[in-house]
């Protein structure tokens, strides 16, 4: 489930962490360890405290994905790294326009004072709404129709958007190729580049989601290390696809693994075996 990275100027402990805004957050290894892990989304709250006194506007500042985890300097504590953070064009408020809490349970007393909490997909994907990101689905990175599913023919039309904008950036880069778009669902890659006498496979992903996340089948995963020198997987992420824009572009060359790339199984496909006596 998606997180809330609680970023005070004072937090409400009195207790004082080395947070550093977009970069790498600070947390008590003992309470929130099972908490923050790598791939996680999360957004970015601001407490009411303010530095030296006084108080200020609760608000959402942005969000991002958690990156590597790594012990702190300072006992007892552990750091995380942020990845593909982007900020709010605007904070977002901790109360919608009637005076409701985002997070449903914020009229609790002491609900805030953690650093870190869990909140639902729908709260994580209001409030990415409210700072700007297009919705997107927790079981597709594209997007959902209104029956709670991926939408077919938005998911294809993020997925074209991403390969015209893969098939540009590869033209620009290599004039004198053939650059040659395969038909959809090519098994393990969707560019095939040809130049100088060389082939390479190119996997492109789509999301709507302001942070490079993708979903991925066994098969692709194993021909990217079938054919790790003469691969890449390019992802588009924060794509608009009413003005036609994205929030920006990554290649990872070579198989998809560790450590450049983070990989979480979400699905099993099950047979059962043996069938129990009747």
């Amino acid at each position: 489930m998606p997180l809330v990275f609680a970023m005070n100027d004072e937090s409400e402990s009195d207790h004082v962490y080395d947070d550093r805004f977009g970069i790498s957050y600070e947390y008590p290894q003992s309470r929130y360890q099972r908490l923050v892990r790598s791939g996680e989304l999360f957004v970015y709250y601001r407490g009411r405290k303010k530095k030296g006194g006084g108080r200020q506007p609760q608000v959402y500042l942005g969000a991002g994905v958690v990156g590597p985890v790594r012990p702190s300097p300072r006992e007892g504590r552990l750091v995380c790294e942020i990845l593909d953070f982007q900020e709010f064009e605007s904070p977002v408020p901790f109360k919608d326009a009637h005076g409701a809490h985002l997070e449903p349970n914020g009229g609790r007393k002491g609900y805030y004072r953690p650093g870190v909490r869990r909140i639902s997909e729908d709260v994580y994907e209001r409030i990415l709404g409210l700072g700007g990101f297009p919705p997107a689905p927790s079981n597709a990175a594209e997007g959902l129709g209104t029956s709670g599913y991926a939408d077919p023919g938005e998911t294809r039309e993020v997925e074209d958007y991403a390969v015209d904008v893969v098939t540009a950036t590869l033209a620009a880069r290599h004039p004198d190729a053939e650059i040659e778009v395969m038909a959809r669902n090519n098994p393990g890659f969707d560019i095939h580049v040809r130049r100088g006498g060389e082939d390479s496979f190119v996997e492109v992903k789509g999301t709507r989601r302001p942070a490079a996340l993708f979903h991925m089948s066994e098969g692709e995963r194993l021909f990217s290390h079938a054919h790790a020198e003469d691969y890449s997987l390019f992802v588009v992420f924060g794509i608009n696809l009413a003005a036609r824009t994205h929030a920006g572009l990554v290649e990872t060359p070579g198989p998809v693994a560790a450590p450049r790339v983070s990989l979480e199984p979400r699905q099993w496909v099950g047979e059962v075996v043996e069938l129990p006596d009747e």
